[in-house]
């Protein structure tokens, strides 16, 4: 399947253990955030990568780039909802610092694609 190039990006590899972590992680959330917190994370981890995946997709660079902001926001949005996480006692400090490195590595990859994107055009 060597079609979809996406799954050999760093940064695509990198957000699947990241999305892995969080699903492993939020599996002993409270029941009362199954349609909260829990949802909330999960599909905005998700969507990092179906972004890294449908810009990796588009043959405009303008599109690339713009897909690529939105996995970057997603992640953004990740790291606000590990915030609550940490504050209401879902996740132990180990977790969230762990996930803050991962996000960390994402961003810096992401950034450096759309870099890449920006100066392609």
């Amino acid at each position: 399947m060597r079609v979809f190039k996406f799954r050999e990006l760093a940064v695509y590899k990198e957000g699947r253990e990241f999305i892995n972590l969080i699903y492993e992680i939020s599996e002993k959330f409270p029941k009362n955030e199954i349609y909260g917190i829990t949802s909330q994370l999960r599909r905005a981890g998700v969507s990092i990568n179906l972004n890294i995946a449908e810009g990796n997709g588009r043959s405009n660079r303008a599109e690339q780039k713009q897909f690529y902001n939105v996995a970057k926001a997603s992640l953004y949005e990740c790291i606000a909802v590990l915030d609550i996480c940490i504050d209401r006692g879902y996740i132990t400090e180990g977790e969230y610092t762990r996930l803050g490195e991962m996000g960390e590595k994402i961003l810096a990859r992401l950034n450096g694609l759309i870099k890449y994107t920006s100066s392609s055009t």
